[in-house]
């Protein structure tokens, strides 16, 4: 979890804290935070519904197992301050799926191979599909690809979308996309040839190529992509890149604007 400075992180001693499912966080000369990660072995919050421990909610609530929350115990919030100061929290999570040999992590984002499979693989926020539904070996080589480019994503799903648009939207982020095997599995190629390009020199040219401007109708000569910096905690930023060539060959502007809400790095945008 990243934070102000003014947090300390202190992992507590109690034996509910064994497998990591909840996290104590001291804030100095405020109170103390209380994280719980949303695993599927955590247990409800005490503070919530005992009121020996201090002041109950009124209801009795679930773990909310599989959900990340806080609870605040007797925060302070500042002199002569009635409501709740805006709190905010910027946590990840990495999927590392059994097939894989790559990092989890990639300069603080996912590998988008394991969040395709992870999405879709997932009992509570996907379809829950086995991975004989698969195909393994693009699986495989997604990932390393990724990982070569040094290319990851932070997916955030704020709202409702099929498998479909959300394999759709993935895709669109690497250039990739979906399909179906002659087995009948799930898999996602790169648009892009993995392979090197081969080079024709000018002495195996029959003639001197001939440019056909409308050829060149739907090439863009600038291209903005609209992304979520990092940087900048996670603000939204834009990328420009210029064509110039292309500008001279069509004689005016052609530019697009890219939605790229889950790439966070400038030199991926």
């Amino acid at each position: 979890m990243r934070g102000h400075s003014e947090i300390k992180r202190g992992i507590a001693q109690g034996a509910d804290n064994v497998v990591n499912d909840n996290e104590w966080i001291t804030i100095e000369g405020k109170g103390i935070v209380r994280i719980y990660w949303g695993t599927e072995t955590q247990a409800a919050d005490p503070h919530l519904n005992d009121a020996t421990l201090g002041m109950p909610s009124g209801q009795d609530h679930p773990a909310y197992r599989g959900t990340c929350y806080a609870v605040f115990n007797a925060l302070y919030f500042g002199r002569d301050r009635t409501n709740a100061p805006n709190i905010e929290f910027t946590i990840a999570r990495y999927p590392v799926p059994s097939w894989t040999v790559e990092a989890s992590s990639i300069s603080g984002d996912a590998n988008p191979a394991h969040i395709f499979y992870d999405l879709l693989a997932s009992t509570r926020a996907g379809l829950g599909l086995a991975y004989a539904r698969f195909d393994p070996d693009e699986l495989v080589d997604l990932a390393d690809d990724m990982d070569d480019d040094g290319f990851g994503l932070s997916v955030v799903l704020n709202r409702v979308m099929t498998a479909r648009q959300f394999l759709v939207q993935l895709s669109e982020h690497f250039d990739g996309y979906f399909g179906i095997n002659k087995s009948g599995q799930i898999r996602i190629k790169l648009i892009r040839d993995s392979g090197s390009v081969t080079a024709v020199a000018e002495a195996q040219l029959v003639d001197e190529p001939q440019i056909d401007i409308g050829d060149w109708a739907e090439v863009r000569t600038r291209t903005r992509v609209v992304y979520m910096n990092s940087g900048r905690f996670w603000k939204e930023d834009a990328m420009t890149w210029r064509d110039p060539a292309s500008f001279q060959i069509l004689g005016e502007n052609s530019p697009i604007t890219l939605q790229r809400p889950w790439i966070t790095r400038q030199t991926i945008a």
